[in-house]
């Protein structure tokens, strides 16, 4: 889908505030490996909180800009360019995986190999949390690309993974109101905005599935 603004849907200027919740709850221990991890907002948040964070992303300008954030920040976060559906040049192996907003961008035979490729980076009963759009999305706008439950179930059940949580949860956009609005009238007449939601600062928020699995 292309926009006529440039607006990163992804890049809101701080970490999740599912992933801070999931923090908070002392959801990540040891190694951590921020998978797609964009700009990376969520990674240097994590090093900031003193875990040890690798983050990849095939981007090589959304890695640059985690990188100088991370800089301006004075946190060491080690960035590297992979392919999700390789990962055989990642530096270690991991005790906590973090994918917010990778699994639900890839296509489905993507998907497929990206989960068979993640247990290869995880130690034993590393834990990992996935924050994928949902299906419950029915509108038009941002193309969400949204996941249904079953899939999630099938593909972290079985030899390498066992699902301990799947919950619902929202995901926070770097889309206003004032943008979708403008979007709308432009490029989706048929949107209804007044069927969307917006956090406290006026960001659009969509439906998403909170999944944690266990490493085997």
């Amino acid at each position: 889908m292309q926009y006529k603004q440039a607006v990163v849907p992804w890049d809101i200027g701080e970490p999740q505030q599912a992933v801070v919740a999931l923090e908070n709850a002392g959801a990540f221990s040891g190694d951590v490996l921020d998978a797609g991890c964009g700009v990376g907002d969520n990674a240097v948040y994590l090093a900031g909180r003193g875990y040890r964070v690798t983050g990849f992303d095939y981007a090589a300008t959304a890695l640059r800009q985690a990188e100088q954030r991370a800089d301006a920040l004075g946190f060491d976060v080690e960035f590297v360019q992979s392919d999700a559906m390789r990962l055989d040049n990642l530096p270690q192996k991991f005790d906590t995986v973090l994918d917010s907003g990778l699994y639900h961008s890839l296509a489905r035979q993507q998907r497929a190999e990206y989960a068979a490729a993640l247990p290869k980076v995880c130690r034993p009963n590393a834990l990992l949390h996935l924050l994928c759009f949902s299906d419950e999305v029915q509108d038009e706008f941002p193309d969400p690309h949204g996941i249904g439950e079953a899939e999630l179930r099938n593909t972290f059940t079985g030899t390498a993974w066992r699902l301990a949580e799947l919950h619902r949860d929202t995901y926070v956009t770097a889309f206003t109101r004032e943008y979708v609005e403008k979007q709308a009238g432009e490029q989706f007449p048929r949107l209804d905005t007044r069927t969307l939601t917006f956090d406290t600062a006026g960001r659009l928020t969509r439906p998403i599935w909170r999944l944690a699995a266990v490493r085997l």
